[in-house]
């Protein structure tokens, strides 16, 4: 039996975007370390204690004048959703990475193209959980899910390029935490689920 060997080209392709990723990454950590320095040498709103530095919004734009760090209330350019936190943005506005918070859920996210590769969230009743999205135009499956459900089940999920749930793992939180197995087709229709007896 013979290992395969990945050819010069692949490790050559692979190291190269991992080095631009790491660029990417070390250009959205100055950029909020030069927003936190920015506000101090600005001279932003202080209050009569001197302790206190209020502002509503920090907006950074790189030499052309595109925004690229946003610290505080923003609009999700996906959704127009309003939301505050830190976002950063590409060259052409899309968003790289963000913490944010809305009137119902908290959320670190990673996006690239302006589509999420990485969500760790919390929303509405008991929600709270980590999705992980494949690379667009891949054709790999569409995301990792992991989270628990509005009743507190835990659940491990595999969904499609279409965001349907095809492959469940969960506690049956109503039989004595027991696992439990679900397979389903492309319409959620269940063809194989097993609780452990």
């Amino acid at each position: 039996m013979t290992s395969a060997k990945p050819d010069h080209s692949s490790l050559m392709a692979r190291l190269e975007r991992l080095e631009r990723q790491y660029r990417r990454m070390r250009v959205c950590v100055m950029c909020v370390v030069l927003a936190a320095a920015s506000v101090v040498v600005l001279g932003a709103k202080t209050v009569s204690d001197g302790k206190t530095l209020e502002v509503s919004q920090i907006i950074i734009k790189d030499k052309d004048g595109n925004t690229r760090i946003v610290l505080g209330p923003d609009r999700n350019p996906n959704t127009s959703e309003s939301r505050t936190g830190v976002f950063v943005y590409d060259a052409d506005g899309k968003n790289c990475v963000g913490l944010s918070a809305t009137e119902t859920h908290g959320q670190l996210f990673v996006e690239e193209n302006g589509k999420y590769r990485l969500s760790l969230g919390t929303g509405k009743q008991e929600f709270a959980g980590l999705l992980i999205y494949a690379e667009a135009g891949k054709g790999k499956a569409g995301q990792i899910i992991l989270f628990y459900t509005d009743d507190g089940k835990p659940f491990l999920g595999f969904n499609d390029t279409n965001g349907k749930t095809r492959i469940s793992m969960m506690l049956d939180t109503n039989r004595s935490e027991k696992p439990v197995l679900a397979l389903q087709d492309e319409n959620q229709q269940s063809f194989f689920s097993r609780t452990q007896p």
